[in-house]
């Protein structure tokens, strides 16, 4: 069934004025709308954000009033980018799609941590948080029963193999049979072995249900998330009574609230599993709104069921778009009237929308009105802008006009923006901009020509711009060579300027001009490009000097920064270097090592004993692997591919190497992961090793980046041929390559290698593997694998594995963040169980009934993983909501590390 049978009723459908409004995509922000819409259309939740005191001084509150108060007033194209911006996203962020569950959760903690200390400290615990209670109960015949409560603010259900809503109840509340459980009977006296059924109940029911349907399932074949298909429906009318414990047996801790909801809002997903579209659905009484981004328009009843239950048969928006629900909002019965009942406006919100509404007609009828142009006027901005097209020009400056303007209006106006009248200036463009290949100058005689302009001042005031001849016009910045060194930039007006200036000279010169590469090129004074950028030298001197004149005065300031040996990812200034963004590797290496020898930083034994390392081009993290010169080969502007261009300088990460760089093979990076973010590199030579041989070179390297005490065990171990390594071949692909026997031949193919501690095994117990996964977003791995010790019994629970991983990475989380970690685990077929944070390990592998792969830690949250934290977002794309409190965790004081 299709929600529409043609795009003419739907137009018709959306031209009905509803007294709603929609939000607009800032370009994958459609989860944000989604989660915004739901949000709204609860007016108790709007109606507390509405009376905070003082919203402006966290920007989030503030964002979010101003959000819901044009949404309240119905003002049209209601952006949600102040939103974003609150929360520490940048421009590449908005095109970053997420999950509405984890941002429903986010946005929920973070309004739970400024909401702290006033009045609405607890109105999301007040809608959204309920309890549930774990029953463990004897079934071998003796008398023991216990209740452990645990809060929630959303229920996910399963909907594998499930038709209904109240059949993934049904599975939710089935008592799972657990054999081998230690309980002590009776107060105080021994624990004992019992068979227990574990079962959980509602004791506390929130006012307002958020449900999220789970319908993710893994490929083990494709190694890929897929959505699951089939019909699963919903009630708009929900009766948990059979899944809540009964009055008689709750302590106080109800809120006496009904067991009965009605459907307010659907949040759908439409599309595959890692990316599509969010759009929602709200109930108003018997009326449902679909709210998709801008578009807001009605849709019955059943078109909305169709679609939020996948229904096989369905046809919507996008024909054969695969629709499902993602949450539900569900509201309790008991308390829907103080929940959603509809009020006015208040005065104050009503006045933010019209002063918003006001300031966005301001700024849209400056757009539509004026017109701005850029330009520079300091001789010298320009001829380093022509020197080098890679560096943008400096000292830009603006000036804005109405649109109307002539040509010669606006260069009036520039004129008196800078402090001249017009008939002292000149307008020049360049072909392609200032930075194209071919430098040459046009008088400005076009108003749509809006690149960077150059200002020429005149020396002398002169008839008219709209007079001058425009075939005579002429201007070129020119340097003079004089006594092997490069003067000063001069602009000289004429053609005969020039030529009177090459006259003057005490000795004769010859005219070069400077085009890109640098290269320089000698011509007559009338064969001078307009604008041309000029080097008057002597006529004795070779090109091949003059040009390397030049190439010294574009040397940079390039701030040096020595990594940590440990492979933290940290580093320590050093100082600063004058470097030609064209230099060669191995110019490079000499000047570094000039330098640590002159600033006492221990240097190596030579320049070829240091090596570099790229830093990313969106972020300032170097590359784990050193870069070798022949990757310059290929990248003609040199040294600057290697640069991380900060605010003020250039900088360039160095590391010291055990051996000269021309015998280290750098396709073969190996990392030695101890945990804590230390994984310092082993550089190997192209060969392949003994494994055992490698162990030992791995020790000899890095003996002083280790724990004293872990290089004694890991030695020892190693002189006794006890297994405490093992090498991991990181893939590409969704194999991986272990290699544990020290005779085995290792490192035969490039690419990425990590040693892993092995963990100690006692009587017992045995080691399992643990890979750390992004389940919701298509089982991308992330930092790198590692093993504990479980028990032969599998007596742990999902939190004592989370804490034992914790432990072996050392990781640097409070316990309540390793809580949050998703444990699972995986059986040699690829089946997939989730651990609960109190479930024993015992009953997963009892239902897994096969033997176990490997654990799965799935989206910790801030977590540091082998210097992996969650500034990995280019990986993991996790939701990350920046306390604006807080300075940037990017600035330079946060990163400086000790060596």
């Amino acid at each position: 069934m299709m929600l529409y049978e043609s795009n003419d009723e739907l137009a018709d459908d959306m031209e009905e004025k509803l007294p709603y409004v929609g939000l607009v995509n800032q370009g994958s922000t459609c989860y944000l709308n989604s989660v915004i819409q739901a949000l709204f259309h609860l007016p108790s939740f709007r109606q507390t954000l509405y009376f905070m005191a003082h919203p402006e001084r966290d920007p989030i509150i503030l964002a979010l009033r101003n959000i819901f108060s044009q949404l309240h007033c119905a003002t049209p194209l209601v952006s949600t980018k102040e939103l974003t911006d609150a929360f520490g996203w940048g421009a590449n962020d908005a095109w970053v799609q997420h999950d509405v569950h984890e941002m429903m959760q986010k946005l929920f903690d973070r309004l739970e941590t400024i909401c702290k200390g006033t009045p609405q400290e607890n109105f999301i615990r007040d809608l959204f948080y309920g309890e549930l209670t774990y029953i463990t109960r004897a079934v071998d015949g003796v008398d023991y029963i216990s209740y452990r409560n645990e809060g929630f603010y959303d229920v996910e259900l399963l909907v594998k193999n499930m038709d209904t809503i109240y059949e993934s109840f049904e599975l939710w509340a089935k008592p799972e049979r657990i054999e081998g459980v230690s309980l002590e009977i009776t107060k105080g006296g021994p624990c004992t072995s019992h068979t227990v059924e574990r079962s959980q109940r509602f004791v506390r029911l929130p006012p307002v249900l958020l449900i999220h349907p789970n319908r993710a399932e893994f490929s083990m074949e494709t190694f890929t998330v897929r959505t699951l298909p089939g019909k699963w429906t919903f009630p708009t009318s929900l009766n948990l009574e059979p899944y809540v414990l009964p009055m008689e047996l709750e302590k106080n801790g109800g809120t006496g609230l009904s067991p009965f909801y009605e459907l307010r809002s659907i949040v759908v997903h439409q599309g595959i599993a890692e990316n599509g579209h969010y759009f929602a659905y709200v109930r108003f009484g018997d009326q449902w709104v679909c709210f998709n981004d801008m578009y807001v328009f009605r849709v019955s009843e059943e078109a909305v069921m169709t679609s939020a239950s996948c229904s096989s048969d369905t046809e919507s928006l996008n024909k054969g778009s695969n629709e499902r629900a993602s949450l539900l909002v569900y509201v309790n019965t008991s308390v829907s009237k103080d929940i959603l009942t509809e009020d006015f406006v208040p005065t104050h919100i009503k006045a933010v929308a019209e002063e918003i509404l006001a300031e966005r007609e301001r700024i849209q009828r400056e757009r539509c009105e004026t017109v701005t142009f850029r330009y520079i006027t300091e001789r010298e901005s320009l001829v380093e802008a022509l020197d080098d097209p890679y560096d943008p020009p400096v000292n830009v400056k603006s000036t804005s006009v109405p649109t109307f303007f002539s040509i010669e209006e606006v260069h009036a106006a520039i004129a008196e923006d800078i402090g001249q009248s017009p008939d002292r200036i000149r307008v020049w463009m360049y072909d392609g901009g200032i930075a194209a290949d071919v430098f040459e100058a046009h008088l400005h005689n076009d108003t749509n020509r809006r690149e960077i302009l150059f200002v020429e001042i005149l020396p002398d005031k002169k008839e008219k711009f709209s007079q001058m001849s425009v075939e005579n016009a002429f201007f070129a910045l020119v340097r003079i060579i004089h006594e092997d060194s490069l003067g000063p930039c001069k602009i000289i007006h004429t053609r005969k300027d020039l030529e009177r200036l090459i006259g003057e000279s005490e000795e004769e010169n010859k005219c070069l001009i400077c085009l890109q590469g640098p290269s320089l090129w000698e011509v007559s004074v009338d064969r001078v490009l307009v604008g041309g950028n000029v080097i008057l030298c002597p006529v004795s001197m070779k090109k091949e000097h003059a040009l390397e004149l030049l190439r010294q005065r574009k040397f940079k300031e390039v701030e040096v920064l020595l990594l940590d040996r440990r492979g933290t990812g940290m580093w320590t200034p050093t100082g600063t270097i004058r470097l030609d963004a064209k230099s060669s590797y191995v110019d490079a290496q000499k000047k570094v090592y000039e330098h640590l020898v002159a600033a006492h930083h221990s240097p190596p034994i030579s320049p070829e004993y240091i090596g570099f390392h790229c830093a990313g081009s969106h972020a300032r993290n170097p590359s784990i692997a050193v870069f070798p010169p022949s990757f310059l080969g290929s990248m003609k502007e040199g040294m600057v591919s290697l640069l991380w261009h900060g605010e003020d300088t250039m900088e360039l990460f160095v590391t010291l190497l055990p051996a000269p760089l021309s015998s280290i093979d750098t396709l073969r990076v190996v990392l030695l992961n101890v945990g804590g973010g230390i994984r310092p590199a082993v550089h190997v030579e192209g060969r392949s090793y003994k494994l055992g041989e490698l162990f030992r070179l791995a020790m000899q390297q890095t003996s002083s980046c280790l724990p004293t005490d872990l290089f004694n065990y890991i030695m020892y171990r190693l002189q006794k041929r006890i297994p405490v390594l093992r090498l991991i071949m990181i893939p590409n692909e969704k194999n991986q390559r272990v290699f544990e026997n020290e005779d085995d031949e290792v490192l035969e193919c490039i690419g990425l290698y990590v040693m892993d501690v092995l963990a100690e095994i006692r009587k017992g117990f045995f080691r399992v593997d643990v890979v750390f996964y992004d389940r919701r977003s298509g089982e991308g791995r992330f930092g790198f694998p590692t093993n504990i010790a479980l028990t032969e019994s599998y007596k742990e629970t999902g939190m004592e594995i989370a804490q034992r991983v914790a432990e072996k990475i050392k990781a640097t989380v409070s316990v309540e963040e390793i809580g949050r970690w998703i444990v699972a685990v995986k059986g040699k077929s690829g089946v997939i169980r989730t651990v609960g944070p109190k479930e024993v390990l015992k009953s997963i592998m009892k239902d897994l009934n096969e033997e176990l792969e490997c654990l799965m830690i799935d989206r910790p949250r801030s977590l540091l993983i082998d210097g992996v934290d969650d500034v990995r977002q280019g990986i993991e794309h996790s939701i990350i909501i920046k306390d604006p409190s807080l300075q940037d965790s990017r600035s330079k004081s946060a990163q400086h590390g000790e060596m």
